[in-house]
């Protein structure tokens, strides 16, 4: 698990990037994709795609850091 200064590194990207405002994203998704990619490395990392999944994510993945 990759940490920072001692803290494990969590990350939860939204999985529906196509769904994403217009005004809020690249045309192509390149610069999404690319950041999907970057930040999925060597972290933990889950994606999500409504905010009861997120919420899940954070709850397991917190469990899975504090007493695993």
């Amino acid at each position: 698990m990759h940490t920072f200064k001692g803290i494990p590194v969590l990350v939860f990207p939204y999985s529906n990037i196509e769904q994403i405002p217009t005004n809020k994203k690249d045309k192509d998704l390149t610069q999404i994709k690319d950041f999907h990619k970057k930040v999925s490395q060597n972290r933990m990392c889950d994606f999500w795609d409504d905010k009861n999944k997120l919420l899940s994510n954070i709850i397991i993945a917190l469990f899975f850091i504090v007493w695993l």
